[in-house]
């Protein structure tokens, strides 16, 4: 047994200790077994079966430290204060009704938002999802989730102020691979919605569109809790970013030396202490890397193009400067022992990921009852929902970005995450 072998202890009974618990933590038998192995195990020995690991695999990543877990008490209070996210499909376009009875929680200026909307409206979203079946299903659910939430913080009586106006939120899920189509046909023909994604749009489109009136939510809506709220951004309001980082096959860096390097030529240098025929460090070729490092990795037998993801899932190569959002995919790879660390070489760490723009250009009640809609997308909760369990963006509410550096990765080379500047 795992907790056996770690403290030379054997673990009482579960039937003593659903009586009383009072299971010591691996750290406090031996201070020098690292922390996050205390969630590990006691997830392992939970007494509640759905707390545990569901299977071999969670098991295995969270033991070589690619998994971040919770200690079973905060998961079972983080279960109880967010609800879980249902995976059936609602259907193509949902209907949210909502009548506002309160402000958003992302509400940090005292403003009365009945000066703004004054009529009831109806706001049409239109929401990206995967081509992939499976993948859009959960794309739409939890955007149903994030929805359910609104209303119900519109709805709950804590004091805030009310509105007199009820909002309509028509969500349309859209494939990604028709997503932008879709958009510049609704422009040519005047008839964009009133909320869309402009990130996935040609050039040509974004400069047609006039995405000013999101600064209308940054001003009066998230200006202490958003961490570019201060960014001008052209073509919308980004809610995440992605950015770059440096993944580390930690079987060819038993003694850190990879993990502790500096430089992109600290770790060509160390070529010949690495595996022969291991390739020292290959580079995701969107990342913006310095030419003189790209010399570095290219003259070290590594490559900046295409092929570098494979190389380094494959196993044939130490380091990969690559992105967050390529995490899920090498989760899947056959890697079983992997960092994350600060990108070495790259000349922007963060780029915006996920941007939205309001159409509507005449500031009226319909167009405030958009942005209000949208200002959610930034919230504890939806970014939460989005970001936390379900995506490897970055998320851009600060309280939620803490979270996720801090419990999500629970790795302090990833802190720069937190200074985040576009």
């Amino acid at each position: 047994m795992l907790y056996s072998m770690l403290t030379g202890k054997i673990p009482e009974e579960s039937v003593d200790r659903q009586i009383e618990d009072t299971l010591s933590l691996p750290s406090e038998i031996d201070p020098t077994l690292p922390k996050y192995l205390d969630s590990v195990v006691m997830k392992a020995l939970s007494l509640k079966s759905e707390l545990r690991f569901q299977n071999t695999e969670q098991f295995k990543e969270a033991l070589n430290g690619n998994r971040a877990v919770l200690m079973p008490a905060e998961e079972l209070k983080k279960r109880q204060k967010k609800r879980s996210i249902a995976f059936a499909v609602i259907g193509a376009v949902i209907a949210v009704c909502i009548c506002v009875g309160s402000v958003f929680k992302v509400v940090t200026d005292d403003i009365d938002l009945n000066h703004y909307i004054k009529e009831d409206s109806v706001v049409e979203m239109w929401v990206p999802v995967s081509d992939d079946t499976e993948k859009s299903e959960k794309q739409k659910s939890i955007y149903d989730e994030i929805y359910k939430e609104f209303a119900r913080q519109l709805t709950s009586d804590e004091g805030h102020k009310p509105l007199d106006a009820e909002i309509n939120v028509n969500i349309t899920y859209i494939p990604e691979s028709e997503y932008a189509q879709a958009v510049a046909d609704a422009e040519t023909n005047n008839i964009l919605p009133d909320i869309f994604r402009s990130d996935l749009l040609d050039v040509g489109i974004k400069n047609e569109i006039s995405c000013e009136q999101v600064d209308w939510i940054k001003q009066k809506i998230i200006k202490k809790d958003y961490v570019l709220y201060d960014d001008d951004s052209p073509y919308g309001l980004p809610i995440s970013v992605d950015a770059a980082t440096m993944y580390i096959n930690k079987k060819y860096d038993i003694d850190n030396i990879l993990s502790n390097a500096t430089s992109v030529d600290s770790i060509t240098s160390k070529a010949d202490s690495i595996k022969n025929g291991i390739i020292p460090i290959v580079a995701n070729p969107d990342c913006d890397i310095f030419d003189s490092d790209k010399e570095e990795i290219i003259a070290a037998n590594g490559v900046a193009d295409s092929s570098a993801f494979e190389l380094f899932t494959g196993g044939k190569a130490a380091c990969y400067i690559g992105k967050i959002s390529e995490l899920p995919k090498i989760k899947e790879s056959s890697l079983s022992w992997y960092a994350l660390e600060y990108p070495l070489g790259v000349k922007e760490t963060y780029k915006a990921a996920e941007v939205w723009c309001v159409s509507a250009e005449n500031h009226d009640s319909t167009n405030y009852a958009a942005l209000y809609a949208l200002s959610w997308l930034l919230s504890e909760d939806a970014q939460e929902t989005m970001y936390i369990d379900n995506s490897s963006y970055v998320p851009l509410n600060k309280n939620v970005l803490d979270v996720y550096v801090d419990e999500t990765h629970k790795n302090d080379s990833l802190n720069y995450l937190k200074d985040i500047s576009l």
